[in-house]
């Protein structure tokens, strides 16, 4: 893709995004594991783990990530670049359930079910660990993730209520 813009001269720039979280995500697996936790939470539901949960993963409050954007339009040097942009703390899916559920109050054990991928639709195949490196970004465009884990999902919670709460008044 890189190559053929540059085919046609075109500098463009690339921005690889890794599990980026935050208000207004799609309610379903397609908005990632953080919307998918909350909505099972808040619904009385267990969450759904695929595999054992162990794999890893960063994950990015959307405000960073439209920073990372707004650096990268702003930044000659990423011209033609392809850059990374994510978080640098690995978390466990596991983990990852676990400070969902405590940031709604809701005392251990994890409510959780596990499926196994052979239980998932098609050849579902997971990467064990997904972790960027994100060098390239702070090189270039002096960016690396500002929002915590922990704040994040609380920002996450209230914007996962607020919708719950629309939804009781439209239905009411």
């Amino acid at each position: 893709m890189l190559a053929l813009a540059e085919e046609r001269g075109l500098r463009a720039t690339i921005l690889r995004l890794f599990n980026v979280y935050g208000p207004n995500n799609h309610l379903s697996w397609w908005g990632g594991p953080v919307v998918t936790f909350y909505e099972a939470l808040l619904r009385g539901e267990l969450v759904e783990i695929h595999g054992d949960g162990r794999q890893t993963r960063t994950f990015t409050y959307v405000e960073d990530t439209v920073e990372a954007f707004l650096r990268a339009l702003r930044s000659p040097a990423a011209r033609g670049e392809v850059i990374n942009v994510g978080a640098s703390a690995p978390v466990s899916i596991l983990e990852l359930a676990g400070l969902v559920q405590a940031t709604l109050g809701i005392a251990q054990p994890l409510r959780a079910r596990f499926v196994p991928y052979e239980a998932l639709p098609g050849r579902y195949q997971d990467v064990r660990h997904r972790v960027p490196d994100v060098s390239k970004a702070q090189r270039l465009l002096g960016f690396s993730a500002q929002v915590s884990l922990e704040d994040g999902l609380r920002r996450s919670l209230d914007w996962h209520r607020s919708l719950l709460d629309r939804q009781e008044v439209a239905r009411a």
